[in-house]
């Protein structure tokens, strides 16, 4: 990696060998020197580089980190798509710390179980045994209690039957594993794991980025969730649950459109109470809403 200069100066840089015979990279300054035209030696200034080499390559890996941080951050904000955002995440992730392999889960609380939302490098085999990952009730208090990143993937977590997790990982050739927490304030949602087949011992600065990533994908998937949230307040009556006069007008010209695509019957049925207002007039209104919410309840069982 050296260069000529015009003045006969060969700049460069290279490695050399220590007292200790550790390689170290240096860098030099070299000038020939030249008695009747003649070859008669050189003179050479060498600069050990290894501290410089060390804080250039911690810039780099730090802006190569920032970088993914705000890559990871766009896709969160420009994504409404829950599965396309944390795919999109995931690759990111993988990206910034090296990695071919990655999983994100979803807690299911009622379910007790982790639910594969997105994964990279994963084989189709594995995929199905991760789909979905049954928690203990034991398991799943570790787990709601886990803030801090874990670099073991077995009953610490709280996975049941942690041995069968641990031979599929074996299987697929699994040596380094990190699994990160990322939460709603201090309510668990899930977990991203990325692991390799090479022995990797996670540093401090990895842990932190993945902590950091996961906060942004915590808070994407609250927007997204929110969303949804508020889609369905704006087609659902707030009293009974049941879709309001907009889904229903919305959903009568999409059913009668297709009914006329496929030459097929289209029924419509519309129900009444009897006597509804003189119950309200009689027992009052708070009653009369009792009286809605349970005809829908019967609705819904009935569907």
């Amino acid at each position: 990696q050296d260069r000529l200069l015009e003045a006969g100066e060969y700049v460069g840089e290279t490695v050399a060998v220590g007292k200790n015979g550790e390689f170290r990279p240096i860098e030099y300054s070299a000038t020939v020197i030249r008695e009747k035209g003649q070859y008669a030696g050189a003179r050479a200034i060498v600069r050990d580089i290894a501290e410089r080499k060390k804080a250039e390559e911690k810039i780099e890996r730090h802006a190569k980190r920032l970088e993914a941080l705000h890559a990871v951050s766009q896709v969160i904000n420009q994504s409404l798509n829950l599965e396309k955002m944390l795919s999109s995440a995931l690759d990111k992730v993988c990206n910034a710390m090296d990695i071919s392999s990655g999983c994100i889960f979803l807690l299911e609380l009622p379910a007790k179980v982790l639910r594969l939302e997105a994964y990279k490098g994963v084989s189709e085999h594995n995929v199905r045994q991760l789909s979905t990952v049954a928690l203990t009730d034991g398991g799943l208090g570790v787990l709601l209690e886990m803030k801090e990143p874990a670099t073991v993937l077995d009953g610490s977590i709280g996975v049941a039957e942690a041995d069968a997790i641990q031979g599929m990982l074996a299987e697929a050739g699994v040596k380094s594993v990190a699994a990160v927490p990322f939460c709603k304030g201090t309510d668990v949602m899930g977990v991203l794991v990325i692991f390799t087949a090479q022995t990797r011992v996670f540093s401090k600065d990895d842990l932190d980025l993945l902590t950091s990533i996961t906060n942004e994908i915590a808070v994407g998937i609250d927007n997204v969730k929110l969303l949804e949230r508020t889609k369905a307040m704006s087609v659902t009556d707030e009293l009974t649950g049941l879709y309001n006069r907009r889904h229903f007008f919305a959903m009568l010209d999409a059913e009668m459109s297709r009914a006329e695509r496929s030459g097929r019957p289209f029924s419509l049925v519309m129900l009444d109470l009897d006597g509804f207002k003189e119950y309200n007039d009689k027992f009052g209104h708070t009653n009369g809403d009792t009286i809605l919410q349970l005809l829908a309840k019967t609705l819904q069982a009935s569907m």
